[in-house]
């Protein structure tokens, strides 16, 4: 899926065991997805990760949702996405449960101008 519209963006995601479930967390999209194993949760985190951006980019939202999430674009010398940093207060409070683990994963971005 190397589209030459679409943008590679490292994203910070968070794992935490919650109950008999791993949670995938993005601070940077406010978007999570589960499982019964962090594959699992990794799994539905990026399927929601493709709904999201097909629903905001069919909206013409897309733009205005990751700005009002705290993103930047910058348009030179090419376009880029660049996520907000995670605040360490999160990284911490997520760090105490049980099942912990960060990752950051590169995802692309469709970019559709």
């Amino acid at each position: 899926m190397n589209n030459p519209k679409n943008i590679n963006v490292k994203l910070r995601i968070l794992f935490k065991k919650e109950g008999q479930y791993y949670v995938a967390f993005c601070p940077a999209l406010d978007l999570s997805g589960y499982g019964y194993t962090i594959e699992e949760s990794k799994k539905s985190f990026e399927k929601n990760l493709e709904i999201f951006f097909e629903e905001t980019i069919e909206k013409g939202t897309i733009y205005n949702v990751l700005l009002n999430l705290g993103w930047s674009l910058k348009k030179k010398p090419k376009y880029d996405f660049i996520p907000p940093d995670i605040s360490s207060s999160l990284i911490n409070e997520y760090s105490h449960s049980p099942g912990f683990t960060l990752k950051d994963e590169v995802v692309q971005v469709p970019l559709k101008l």
